[in-house]
């Protein structure tokens, strides 16, 4: 409870937090939501321990920890020999999916910030350990946002999946209109899967309660959206159709940069996109 402690009293965390859009956040007594938070946070945390096992995570008393939902959607693209872009968000623990994906054999690896290629150096040894086992000897886990061309490569062989977070807080970024906020989304990965004929579909990781994860995969975006460059507005309003649902579900579990791509709504609600489809 202490890391749920430590984080929940993070001043940047709780100031965003609050201003997150009502229509997100469950209708609740505040000390209610504090606990929600309190507790959603620590789930996140102890659930993260499990990355310093990777090698385990293909055992089944490890591997009933992982709930999947729709995994089939992307078993579909990638038994046709299709590379995958996951249009994820800073939401719930990102380290933990790909440990989970990559536990089942799948070859999938996260597009992360230059800062992320200093990581421990037990890290390293962990990750080589837990690839021998699941068979990906050579893949890599991450690719960095200076590397564009490697993450060409990497989907440019089949079975491959690449997680981007495409949640966006400047003006180029393409703005999804919703229920008294606007949700901006950053249309890189889109452009991305354009160029090497990826399959693109939007997912989630949560953590339900301590030392457990929940991974969903919506609907793939159409490949006529993903390849049409004019269409790409369309595709993200599928992509946070199918991602909003879910994050009401668990809005504690929401990180920094997903609270920033968020803003005030951009016009009258009456004329915004429902973006309340029932999740699955």
């Amino acid at each position: 409870m202490l890391m749920g402690r430590r984080h929940v009293l993070r001043r940047a965390s709780l100031s965003r937090l609050r201003r997150l859009p009502a229509t997100l956040k469950p209708c609740e007594a505040r000390w209610r939501w504090l606990w929600r938070v309190w507790f959603g946070r620590s789930a996140v945390y102890t659930t993260r321990v499990l990355s310093f096992w990777p090698d385990r995570l293909r055992e089944d008393r490890w591997g009933r920890r992982c709930r999947f939902i729709g995994l089939e959607r992307l078993e579909a693209p990638l038994a046709e020999g299709r590379p995958v872009i996951l249009a994820t968000l800073h939401y719930g623990d990102l380290t933990m999916l790909y440990h989970w994906l990559r536990s089942r054999g799948i070859a999938a690896a996260f597009l992360a910030a230059p800062r992320r290629k200093q990581t421990p150096e037990f890290r390293g040894s962990l990750d080589l350990l837990a690839d021998r086992v699941n068979g990906l000897d050579g893949v890599p886990h991450l690719i960095y946002l200076d590397q564009l061309w490697d993450a060409q490569d990497f989907l440019g062989r089949p079975g491959r999946v690449l997680a981007i977070a495409m949640d966006g807080n400047t003006k180029r970024d393409v703005a999804v209109n919703g229920p008294e906020y606007t949700f901006y989304v950053s249309p890189g990965a889109l452009r991305l899967a354009a160029i090497v004929g990826a399959v693109v579909i939007p997912c989630l990781i949560s953590s339900p309660g301590c030392l457990r994860s929940t991974i969903r995969f919506g609907f793939p975006v159409a490949d006529g959206d993903v390849a049409n460059r004019d269409r790409h507005p369309i595709a993200c309003e599928h992509i946070v159709r199918e991602l909003v649902p879910w994050i009401t579900q668990r809005p504690e579990e929401c990180g920094i940069g997903l609270l920033s791509a968020f803003g005030p709504p951009s016009m009258p609600v009456s004329e915004t996109h429902a973006l309340s489809q029932q999740p699955e």
